[in-house]
């Protein structure tokens, strides 16, 4: 799932916020941006699927919504080793939830399988 200019601007306020970066400066907004599309790919490398990061539909499963808003926390702190220059660490320190965000995606692809194949 694509986002819009709408939600990728509300997400880079999130990560700003979540980084305690108060000033507004081009530069620094590309420079976070670039770890928030980074941040998204991996992610969703990771889940298997187009996790989304705005949380806004109503529509989905209860996995999806879990896998989801787990996507985005791990969003959050990626950005933040992204930041501090230590995106090695991440995918060490968040092993557990990186590899629970993964089953979460083969549940969510399963089940989708299934349901296209249904009678």
């Amino acid at each position: 799932m694509a986002l819009t200019s709408e939600q990728k601007q509300t997400l880079l306020e999130e990560v700003k916020a979540f980084l305690n970066i108060t000033w507004q400066d081009e530069h620094t907004d590309t420079k976070i941006m670039n770890f928030i599309n980074s941040s998204i790919s991996r992610l969703n490398a990771i889940a298997g699927l187009d996790l989304d990061y705005s949380l806004t539909d109503d529509t989905l499963s209860k996995y999806e919504k879990q896998a989801n808003q787990m996507g985005k926390e791990l969003l959050l702190v990626r950005c933040f080793y992204l930041n501090e220059k230590a995106h090695d660490d991440f995918e060490e320190n968040y092993k557990r939830e990186l590899l629970s965000l993964s089953r979460k995606g083969r549940v969510i692809n399963r089940i989708k399988e299934l349901e296209n194949h249904a009678p």
